[in-house]
């Protein structure tokens, strides 16, 4: 047992320093709803948000929906990039919805792919739907405040966007209900920092099992 007593607590300690931790860096979904905006065949939605001071991995989207008729076609999800203080770039889908009609609530929608977020940087959450007849009702709020960590946040100028075919038209505060979770990417400092403790967690095993192998039975 001793011998492979720090052997476990080398796996322990370093299972939980190269451990990319999911977390919910940002939240408005337990603000009163005020209302919502529709998203149809005629009109996309969009709302920003700014990432905090890390580098990180898109884990999921949670968008607050109320209920709604029969759909026919899905919701899609995109992230997009932001160019100055507006839409910009695609990033990234987030799957495709299955139609629903009466379950509001909260949706999670998860990447089909990585999408990487950079630190300080703002960015677009897209919804859009060929569905013409019904649509899909995205909860919005009239409170700016929101749960968040690390520097994430709503912002109050820009905050949403809707295009009904000619553009999009930015309008400030009253932000669409959301969570996002994510995972901090290892910077490098952190990468080597790991890799040098299995060097010493190894010469420590060592050192044991050769102690252990000396000693009189």
């Amino acid at each position: 047992m001793k011998i492979f007593s720090p052997l476990l607590a080398c796996v322990v300690v370093l299972g939980c320093s190269g451990r990319a931790l999911s977390t919910e860096y940002l939240s408005n979904l337990s603000e009163s709803t005020s209302g919502t905006l529709v998203v149809d065949g005629s009109r996309k939605v969009a709302q920003s948000f700014w990432s905090g001071s890390g580098s990180y991995s898109l884990i999921s989207i949670i968008l607050l929906m109320s209920p709604e008729s029969a759909n026919s076609d899905p919701l899609h999800v995109s992230l997009f990039s932001s160019s100055g203080e507006e839409v910009g770039s695609w990033l990234g889908d987030l799957g495709t919805g299955d139609p629903y009609s009466s379950a509001g609530g909260q949706h999670t929608w998860t990447p089909g792919a990585s999408i990487n977020l950079s630190s300080n940087t703002k960015y677009w959450i897209v919804l859009d739907t060929t569905e013409s007849e019904h649509g899909y009702a995205w909860n919005y709020t009239s409170s700016m405040s929101a749960s968040s960590e690390d520097g994430w946040s709503i912002p109050a100028t820009n905050t949403y966007a809707v295009d009904t075919g000619s553009g999009w038209n930015y309008s400030d505060g009253r932000p669409q209900q959301i969570a996002v979770t994510a995972s901090v990417v290892p910077e490098p400092g952190s990468v080597f920092l790991v890799s040098a403790g299995v060097l010493v967690c190894l010469a420590v095993v060592r050192l044991w099992r050769r102690q252990a192998d000396a000693a009189p039975l």
